[in-house]
């Protein structure tokens, strides 16, 4: 059976977002956090860069759009996950939305705020099928609003309605660089972003010695076409010893499965001739044809550099189709389905927050969740993209401006952020995820898969 392309599934799958708790569309929710202190800081990196202390300070005036004496107003944004579950886009949700930003902003809070100012939030969620609910989530922040920057989960190219047509800050997941380069204002990640962290799988597969003597064939979309071109092929460029195989481009986009078909068998034949022996999947679109192609072509291994949604993808087809992604490397981080980077200390922070926040609430690591709200997932990307922001914002000091913001980001150098082993921020480096590893992914390891280490996790920024 062919797996079906849907591009908004695999393409927020790697990030967690979503709540159930208000109906789509634009204005769902407005709130304050200045009520609701909490003990602990969820936005904390370190002391040398989240310190709230107005003592040395300026004056506080309202120095941009956004920002007054007292307070910073920020966007959520949040996939509408509950639609994306009631039609079978995704197996999952991510508990209250609302309510894990809600416990987090007020621990800011709680401890000080940004220099003094109060962080207070606005939410909307959105559907993520083309682009007509993201547009009108943006004006809602940006034109009706006027927030100072957007927080959460944007899917694709459409963020660049906030940071680049209306100059908005964004802190969020699944970012490209591409998109950092388009964008006026900051376009941050705490993650890394997609051009890097396959840069990143190449090296290692390449000092590894995976690389020598193989045949890579590459399979990517329109989406990501462009990082082939910018990574791909100028590290292939003049290597003898490594042969770079055709690139296919899947051209469908709308789910046609008759036409995604005849474009895989088209793809399969090219790569059977050139004996292609390495495919390396570029981009989200081609996982979920990992089957198809594997039908198709004996012995041949695949790679990716988007280890989330290589398991999302994986996680719930039948067993049949789940085998052809046994073996596939790709590189990662602190693992989630072992407890590796559950126990990370500053994301326990923000676990234990929004915990003591939700009454009933316990915090399950995926391998342990049962139902379809995943809380851990949600609760994860919030509090990384908050600590990013958070650092930057008090860096900025307390002319908070999207100018001042910018350099705050480039100031903060190695930063400890939540989930990660290893992270830093510098000039023109707005992404921060930094640690490493090569790994095998196994679909029937636990209850969704598990990746088996085949490196020692590294600080790629280093040296």
């Amino acid at each position: 059976m062919l797996a079906g392309v849907v591009l908004v599934a695999s393409g927020l799958l790697a990030a967690g977002c979503g709540d159930d708790t208000d109906d789509a569309g634009t204005g769902s929710t407005t709130t304050s956090t200045s009520e609701t202190g909490q003990d602990q800081d969820p936005g904390s990196t370190s002391s040398s860069t989240t310190s709230s202390t107005t003592s040395t300070l300026a004056p506080l005036t309202a120095s941009f759009r956004g920002v007054t004496e007292t307070t910073i107003e920020l966007g959520i944004a949040y996939v509408d996950f509950e639609q994306l579950f009631d039609l079978d886009f995704v197996e999952f949700t991510h508990g209250d939305e609302v309510a894990i930003w809600e416990a987090l902003l007020a621990g800011v809070n709680a401890d000080g705020g940004i220099n003094g100012r109060e962080l207070t939030a606005i939410y909307d969620t959105y559907l993520p099928v083309g682009n007509v609910e993201a547009e009108a989530s943006c004006g809602y922040f940006t034109e009706d609003n006027s927030v100072f920057a957007v927080l959460g989960l944007w899917v694709g190219e459409s963020v660049l309605c906030l940071t680049e047509l209306h100059d908005t800050i964004h802190v969020g997941h699944l970012v490209r660089q591409e998109w950092v380069d388009r964008s006026s204002a900051v376009l941050a990640t705490p993650d890394a972003v997609q051009e890097r962290s396959l840069e990143v799988l190449l090296t290692v597969l390449d000092e590894t010695g995976r690389l020598e003597e193989r045949t890579v064939g590459v399979f990517t979309d329109v989406i990501a076409e462009g990082t082939v071109e910018s990574v791909v092929e100028p590290f292939f460029d003049g290597r003898d010893d490594i042969t770079l195989g055709s690139v296919a481009v899947l051209q469908d986009d709308e789910g046609d499965q008759i036409a995604i078909a005849a474009e895989v068998r088209a793809f399969t034949e090219r790569w059977r001739t050139e004996e292609v022996d390495l495919l390396l999947v570029v981009g989200n679109n081609g996982l979920a044809l990992i089957p198809e192609v594997g039908t198709q072509l004996d012995d041949i291994e695949f790679a990716t550099a988007a280890a989330g949604v290589l398991q999302q993808t994986a996680d719930g087809l039948p067993d049949d189709e789940k085998a052809y992604y046994r073996g596939v490397l790709t590189t990662a981080g602190l693992s989630p389905f072992d407890g590796e980077q559950f126990d990370e200390p500053l994301l326990q922070e923000c676990i234990a927050t929004v915990e003591a926040a939700v009454p009933g609430l316990t915090v399950e690591p995926p391998n342990e969740r049962e139902g379809p709200d995943d809380w851990y997932a949600g609760i994860r990307d919030a509090c990384g993209s908050l600590a990013v922001f958070v650092a930057a914002a008090t860096a900025a000091g307390p002319e908070l401006t999207n100018e001042s913001f910018r350099e705050g980001l480039e100031s903060l150098g190695s930063i400890d952020l939540p989930g990660t082993a290893f992270a830093s921020f510098g000039p023109g480096k707005w992404d921060g995820d930094d640690g490493f590893r090569l790994v095998s992914y196994d679909p029937f390891a636990g209850e969704e898969g598990a990746f088996t280490p085949l490196t020692d996790l590294i600080d790629t920024a280093a040296g």
